[in-house]
């Protein structure tokens, strides 16, 4: 699921950059309606990234993919229709004063109820990582210490490289 996470930053962060270039608000406006695919992704990719996390064993369900996609899809569909009813943007203009052009907007009632659902489901996920680093014993089969704050694979030579509990850097022996 970092996979995700990734592809929304790397989808964000591309759009960035090409909205620089851009002079005109109606360009602007739809560059951010592109870069919030991204925003819609990040907090359902992280809670699956927390609980494939905590429970590696255990595939997610479609059930629960559902569940966290309750609020992303009408999020988007309302952010793609927002010229008609202004909940999610009520005013947009272009602030073209600096060396690139800037969007700017007044975020309306939808637009907020996203940013607080947001970071409520972030911040749970957040907590589900946490958890049982600081409840469960050492010894648990359920997490263990070395895999904080996660393991780096795929470094030099094929060998694995890990951050350990003591915030050194070691190579493994395999």
């Amino acid at each position: 699921m970092y996979s995700a996470l990734a592809f929304s930053v790397i989808l964000w962060t591309t759009w960035t950059a090409i909205s620089m270039y851009q002079t005109d608000l109606n360009t602007l406006v739809f560059i951010s309606n592109i870069q919030s695919l991204s925003s819609a992704m990040i907090a359902p990719a992280w809670m699956i990234f927390a609980m494939r996390y905590i429970r590696p064993d255990q595939w997610i369900s479609r059930t629960t993919l559902g569940l966290l996609c309750i609020e992303p899809v009408p999020f988007e569909a309302l952010i793609w229709t927002d010229s008609w009813h202004h909940l999610m943007r009520a005013v947009n203009w272009l602030d073209s004063s600096g060396p690139f052009p800037i969007h700017y907007s007044t975020f309306g009632i939808g637009y907020w109820s996203h940013v607080i659902y947001v970071y409520t489901q972030t911040f749970i996920g957040t907590v589900l990582i946490i958890n049982p680093m600081v409840f469960y014993p050492v010894s648990s089969n359920r997490i263990a210490w070395k895999n904080w704050p996660m393991r780096l694979t795929r470094c030099w030579r094929g060998r694995e490289v890990r951050i350990d509990y003591g915030l050194r850097i070691q190579r493994s022996r395999t």
